[in-house]
Order: structure tokens, then sequence, then C-alpha cells
């Protein structure tokens, strides 16, 4: 690690060009404010539009900014754990390109580093710009995660972050090929802690990277892959549905011992039918999932290729 770089700013990148100049002149501001030992790394997945040539023009005025593509699109975490192998810093700082989390809030969450953090969350008290359905849905998928997982994940935070050289040498060991940031980071441990602030709307155009159905799949890795309680709730299913379905014979015997009429039972068939079909299906995918996620394990292939860098 070159210890004279003070922080390394990490921004995953997709279709960005109208964000570009504008996130850099803040995070410029904000950056020398801390130290002029800095730098900003963006790493592209390829990208259609002219990001990619922006972000260069933009190095050839200041070689503290720098650029990785990738050979192919591998997704948001896949380009985050790429530039943060690479990072030099003392700390590394996680942002979007979509000015959505605030560049300025960075001094905030370096000055709560220099109290002895090593994580720093930064955690969205208000939502700007953002639907209610989006919002319920983040809530309970929160919700869901930590009641699941046995890693505590905090609410209301993203990738927006702070986190020390040690947490980031530690992530990047946890060579895992279903990538859930917030996950690692807080399996990591160490000291963190939260901060608030208002996360603001989007600068300029559409989202590409965090859209509502692209973000299901990582908050999916973040069950799966950070708890066997849903294999532990099927069985806890299987055997109450059993347990019913015997309760449900002694009753159907009782009855008819007791001459109580029954009808042509198509009704009951249908529906136990249904229910135990649905059961062995739902219990079948969750199963499912875990093997997937064993299977790309297994197979080891690398978690991003690399196209070019520019450092």
């Amino acid at each position: 690690m070159n210890k004279e770089m003070e922080i390394s700013v990490v921004v995953p990148i997709f279709n960005e060009s109208e964000n570009i100049d504008h996130l850099l002149v803040r995070l410029k501001s904000t950056l020398e404010s801390i130290s002029p030992n800095y730098e900003v790394i963006f790493s592209a997945d390829p990208c259609s539009d002219d990001t990619v040539e922006k972000i260069l023009a933009a190095r050839k005025l200041d070689q503290r900014i720098k650029l990785i593509t990738m050979s192919r699109r591998f997704g948001q975490p896949a380009a985050t754990m790429a530039a943060l192998s690479r990072s030099m810093g003392k700390c590394c700082v996680l942002i979007d390109a979509d000015l959505q989390d605030p560049p300025e809030f960075i001094l905030d969450l370096y000055r709560k580093h220099k109290e002895g953090f090593d994580v720093v969350h930064a955690r969205r008290s208000k939502r700007i710009g953002e639907n209610f359905i989006r919002l319920a849905i983040t809530h309970v998928g929160y919700w869901v995660i930590n009641q699941l997982s046995t890693t505590n994940i905090p609410r209301n935070v993203g990738d927006f972050k702070l986190i020390s050289r040690r947490v980031v040498d530690e992530v990047i060991k946890l060579n895992e090929s279903n990538i859930f940031i917030k996950g690692l980071v807080s399996f990591v441990g160490y000291r963190q802690i939260s901060i608030d602030y208002i996360r603001d709307a989007r600068y300029s155009g559409v989202p590409h990277y965090s859209q509502l159905w692209g973000s299901i799949p990582q908050s999916l890795n973040g069950i799966y892959c950070y708890s066997n309680k849903p294999l532990h709730l099927v069985s806890l299913l299987g055997v109450a549905s059993t347990f019913g379905a015997f309760l449900l014979i002694i009753l159907f015997i009782i009855a008819k011992l007791f001459g109580a009429p029954f009808a042509s039972g198509l009704v009951t068939i249908v529906v136990v039918v249904a229910f135990f079909s649905g059961l062995i299906l739902f219990s079948i995918g969750i199963l499912g999932e875990y093997i997937g996620r064993i299977f790309d394990e297994v197979k080891g292939r690398p978690r991003y290729i690399v196209e070019s860098e520019y450092f």
C-alpha cells in the first residue's frame, strides 16, 4: 500500500455520462479538504455512451483519477470488488455516480473514521424522489434479511460507506462468487457505526445498476449467502405439514365413526394436493438456490475479468 495515499474513492459505473463532470467537481472539492493525496477509481462495465471517454479526458488533467474497464458486464458488486482490490488509500469510500449520495458527506464519514471506527455506514434518514412502493419493498427486504441472516446488516444503508484499510484487505480475501458488499463488510466486523444523511434524487439520467428488480438477486444473496435458516424453515414446514395431515386423517376417521356425512371430496382433494404441491416446490426452490450457489463456488471462475486499467 502507498503510505502517502490517504483516501481512495471507488465508483462502480455504467452509462453515467451525464453525471461524470458534476460528480468529479464535487468529489475533488470534498477530497481536497481532506488531503491532496487521494485517488478516485472508476470501475466501468462496458458503456454504450461516452462515459469512459469523459473519465479518460479528466484523467489527462488529473492523474489521481483512475479507471478500470471490464471485458463484459459483470455487474455493480464485481466492479466494486475490482476497484477495491486496486485501491491504495488508508481508507476507502464506496459511492455511486448518480449523485443521490452527496459527495460532500464523505467529510462526515471521514471525521467519524478518525474517531476510531473501521466502518462508517451512511444511513438514509430520508430518500428524496423515491416512491412509496420502492421504500416499502426496501424496508421489508432489510427486515427479512436480518430475520434470516446470521450477520446483522444495518437497516437503510446501501453501499455508500467508508471502510478502513484493514477492512478492505479482509473483504478482498473473501473470494465469494456471489458478492453482497453490505454483507461482506458487516461479516468482517471491527468497529462499525452508522450516521444519518438525506439521500438526494438522482442528478440526471435514469438508473442502470440499482433498479428495483435488479436489486432482488443481491437481496437474495444477503439471505442465502449468510444464513442456513431458510433450510431450517423448510424442515419445520415439512414437519408441521406432516403433523397437520396426520391430524386431518384422525379427524376424518373420528367423523366417519360418528356417522358424519361426507361430500364427494373433490374440494378437499384439490386443496390438499395444491397445498402440498406448493410446499414441495417452495422447498425445492430454496434447496436449488443453495445448490446453485455451491455450484458457482465449486466452478471457481473469476468474479470479473478486466479489459484495461488506467493507473
